[in-house]
C-alpha cells in the first residue's frame, strides 16, 4: 500500500518514530554548537578536540553502509531499538568524563548513530508507507528534523544561562535516548503488523 502524507500522519507509527527521529539532530547540533563551552568546562584544548572530527566523519560513513546492509537484509524496523544507543552512551560519557580521550570515543559513538540514522530512516518510510507519496512524507519528517536542529542550541543555551550545566544536560539527553530505545523495542515489534494494516 502507498500511503498519502495525511494517512501516514494519522497513523500511530509515524508519531511513534518522532522521538527517535528528532533526537540525533537535536543532540549533535547542540553538542557541536557548544563545543567551545564543552572544552572549557572539561579543561580540554579546543584545537586538539576539533582535530578528532574526521574520526567522527569516518565512523558515520562506515555506519551508514553497515546499517543500510542490515536494513536491506532484516528490515529497517530491526534497527529501531539499537541505532540510538551509541549517541546515548556518548552523552553519558560527555556528562561524566574528564579524560580527553573519551571525547573522541564519544564522537565515534555519535558518528555511528548519525550514519545508522540516515540509512534506517531512509529505508523506513518506503518500507512501511510505500513509495508513491514518499517525497511528501519525507518532506514533513525532514522539516521536523531541521526544526529540532534549530531549537537544540537555543534550548541548551538557555538552560546553561539558567544554571543547568551542560554536563547535566548531557546526562539528561543520554537518559532520554535510553527511554526512547526501550520504547522502540515495542514499536519495532508492532511496526511489522502496521505494514499490512489498512
Amino acid at each position: 500500500r502507498h500511503w498519502t502524507r495525511g494517512e501516514a500522519m494519522r497513523h500511530w507509527l509515524f508519531w511513534a518514530m518522532t522521538p527517535g527521529l528528532l533526537a540525533p539532530s537535536f543532540i549533535s547540533t547542540s553538542l557541536f554548537f557548544h563545543q567551545v563551552h564543552l572544552t572549557e568546562i572539561k579543561g580540554w584544548h579546543l584545537a586538539s578536540y576539533v582535530a578528532t572530527y574526521p574520526v567522527y566523519s569516518m565512523f558515520s560513513v562506515l555506519s551508514n553502509f553497515a546499517a543500510g546492509s542490515i536494513a536491506d537484509r532484516y528490515g529497517a524496523a530491526r534497527l529501531l531499538p539499537f541505532y540510538l544507543l551509541p549517541i546515548g552512551a556518548a552523552m553519558l560519557l560527555f556528562g561524566v568524563s574528564t579524560s580527553f580521550w573519551l571525547g573522541p570515543l564519544a564522537l565515534i559513538l555519535i558518528g555511528i548513530t548519525q550514519g545508522a540514522s540516515q540509512a534506517m530512516i531512509g529505508s523506513f518510510w518506503p518500507e512501511y508507507f510505500g513509495t508513491r507519496h514518499l517525497g511528501a512524507i519525507r518532506a514533513f519528517a525532514v522539516a521536523s528534523m531541521v526544526f529540532s536542529t534549530a531549537v537544540g542550541p537555543g534550548v541548551t543555551g538557555l538552560l546553561i544561562d539558567s544554571g543547568v550545566g551542560f554536563e547535566t544536560q548531557c546526562l539528561w539527553m543520554g537518559g532520554y535516548v535510553a527511554i526512547v530505545s526501550l520504547m522502540f523495542v515495542e514499536v519495532s515489534r508492532r511496526a511489522h503488523r502496521a505494514r499490512y494494516s489498512s
